[in-house]
């Protein structure tokens, strides 16, 4: 009996892991979604290798030119370009056949954000562009905003996507993330379905981050009440700038620049609000001279970012993750005190700092890739 029960498990892992099919991966930059329905199997993301022309712009497909392969998504920070090893600054286009399925016209695409600046051809038609592409520094000007894009297959059943792609003002360059395609319903509602989630965490952080602000107006000596009400807005604060990146939507003026910058330094203040809240919630554990260090730490870091640029500060994380890594071990560690001298709270505290710290490291080792 117990056999048949391990087959049985086996089996379904097994289903889990092939049932499914595995979704189609471009080669030698074509697509092929011939056999694809995208009624039953859903969207397919660009995934795979596309034709890269370093250092040119095209909006057609070349008769000729120096072409190489590249798996997207990907960065082409340290590819190999015949013989020469790239560096984060630089244009290039990238080109990929895709066989549509027969009978279909309408198509819709989905484009995250890319570093810095891009422009999409299908068919050597515009169909969206984000900041102004081009191979001089002084005309390139980056935005970080997605698009939902509309195109009909007229009178054949391929297509020539052509990606113009150009950065010059982060220390990352290339396709971090590649476009979707499907039909119009679905990705509509795909991204309105994201769009409706990101805004629900947004609002639900907000509210709570303003309900523990308010308690800490009540009772004033609970000063943990003030660092996770901040903590909270900076959590949804920080969501704004990432994922559908709904401050270019809130604000659409808002440059790139301080997009980046209020990114990054809602970034760096919530692992120090979150170390602050974790002394106030348990005092007397962490010495003086420890919180003063990482408040030192922190406050030259937001000033950094402030004053310098994207290229400058980007570095900052792979030299601030050591104290944040510090403040981590440090709020578990008192974490742990706590649970050993029986205090009240301090276990259900301990698995939520344990989850909190998921969210945070996620964002950092992000950034760090």
């Amino acid at each position: 009996m117990n056999r048949l029960r391990f087959r049985l498990v086996g089996m379904f892992l097994l289903l889990a892991l092939y049932g499914f099919g595995k979704p189609p991966v471009a080669a030698k930059g074509v697509l092929d979604l011939r056999n694809h329905s995208f009624e039953k199997d859903g969207p397919v993301r660009l995934t795979g290798e596309w034709i890269m022309y370093w250092k040119q712009l095209h909006e057609s497909v070349p008769a000729n030119g120096n072409k190489q392969w590249i798996s997207l998504p990907g960065l082409w920070n340290g590819y190999q370009w015949q013989g020469e090893t790239l560096p984060g600054d630089g244009y290039a286009t990238f080109h990929l056949k895709v066989l549509l399925p027969k009978g279909m016209k309408l198509f819709s695409i989905d484009v995250p954000y890319m570093y810095t600046a891009f422009k999409l051809y299908i068919d050597s038609m515009l169909i969206c562009e984000n900041g102004t592409v081009s191979g001089d520094p002084d005309q390139h000007e980056s935005q970080f905003q997605p698009k939902l894009s509309s195109f009909t297959a007229v009178a054949k059943e391929e297509v020539d996507i052509l990606i113009q792609l150009s950065n010059f003002e982060d220390r990352k360059g290339g396709i971090w993330e590649v476009p979707m395609i499907s039909t119009t319903e679905q990705i509509v509602t795909n991204h309105s379905k994201k769009l409706a989630l990101e805004f629900f965490v947004i609002g639900a952080l907000v509210l709570f981050g303003l309900y523990q602000i308010g308690l800490y107006f009540i009772r004033k000596e609970d000063r943990s009440s003030l660092y996770f009400g901040i903590f909270c807005l900076l959590m949804g604060l920080h969501s704004l700038f990432v994922g559908s990146v709904f401050i270019q939507t809130l604000l659409p003026w808002i440059s790139w620049r301080w997009t980046v910058k209020l990114e990054y330094l809602t970034m760096y203040l919530m692992p120090l609000i979150f170390f602050l809240f974790i002394d106030a919630l348990f005092p007397g554990y962490i010495k003086k001279w420890v919180k003063q260090l990482f408040i030192g730490f922190t406050i030259l870091a937001c000033l950094l970012i402030l004053s310098t640029s994207k290229k400058t500060f980007g570095f900052l994380l792979d030299i601030m993750f050591l104290p944040i890594l510090a403040m981590a071990v440090v709020s578990v560690r008192t974490l742990l005190k706590a649970v050993r001298d029986g205090k009240r709270g301090s276990t259900n505290a301990l698995f939520g700092v344990l989850v909190f710290l998921l969210f945070i490291f996620n964002d950092v080792l992000f950034g760090l890739e």
